[in-house]
């Protein structure tokens, strides 16, 4: 394997071509594991709001019904915040991760969501709440487009399904997590805070891992590469190359 992958490395082979001819190892998936424990969180924000539903009711933050298209009483106000988040997050600031790299968008994305999650779990008034999930949507809305380009990017081309579908594996795990979470804490007060509010809070860890997670993570080599900055790119690739030489 060591002279296929320095054969590879040789020459005018491009970024690109050098990525794309190593084998599927241990090292890929686990960059491919920590990349989706963004989008782990970002499910568990978005099918949260289901689950904690009764209780943000039976606080008195929210009712049942609606009034009317802009009555931010009404619980439909708090999923429409969090929506119209997620959607000018992926219209107007969608490109962002074509301008700044996908670690650096993916890294600030999921900061935004977690801090923004924390934040709202502490909120007494609709309109903070509101506020909060919408800040909440505009990070997820970026980390929607920007895990799965980080994975395509990094990963060789002909495992890029295999790749893919353990990402979504992942991923996933995080329904059945969020769905025992509510049903364990939401009937309760623990602390002196509604368990909705502790399902909230449990979402926004994220904010801690991150910094674990961002250490091991190589920006894209094929980013860099459409960027010029071909230095930066080959540097990655070679250490990529020598890690999956020694797994």
């Amino acid at each position: 394997m060591e002279k296929e992958i320095a054969g590879t490395a040789s020459g005018e082979a491009s970024v690109s071509a050098r990525l794309d001819r190593l084998p599927p190892t241990r090292y890929f998936s686990g960059l491919v594991a920590r990349i989706a424990i963004g989008g782990w969180f970002e499910f568990y924000e978005m099918f949260m709001a289901a689950y904690i539903s009764l209780g943000l009711i039976s606080s008195g933050l929210y009712r049942a019904t609606t009034a009317g298209l802009f009555d931010v009483n009404g619980f439909a106000s708090f999923l429409g915040s969090f929506f119209a988040g997620m959607f000018v997050g992926t219209v107007a600031l969608g490109s962002f991760t074509d301008r700044f790299g996908r670690r650096a968008v993916f890294t600030c994305a999921m900061l935004i969501y977690s801090v923004a999650t924390f934040a709202a779990a502490f909120q007494h008034s609709p309109e903070a709440l509101d506020f909060w999930r919408f800040i909440a949507g505009l990070g997820i809305g970026v980390q929607l487009i920007t895990v799965d380009t980080y994975i395509s990017e990094l990963t060789p081309n002909h495992t890029r399904g295999r790749y893919s579908a353990f990402s979504i594996l992942v991923i996933l795990t995080s329904v059945p997590t969020v769905a025992v979470l509510s049903f364990l804490l939401v009937p309760h007060t623990i602390l002196g805070l509604e368990g909705w509010r502790w399902v909230m809070i449990i979402g926004s860890v994220g904010a801690v891992l991150i910094w674990f997670m961002r250490r091991g993570l190589p920006e894209s080599p094929r980013w860099l590469e459409s960027k010029g900055r071909l230095d930066e790119a080959r540097a990655i690739v070679d250490a990529i190359e020598a890690r999956v030489t020694g797994s």
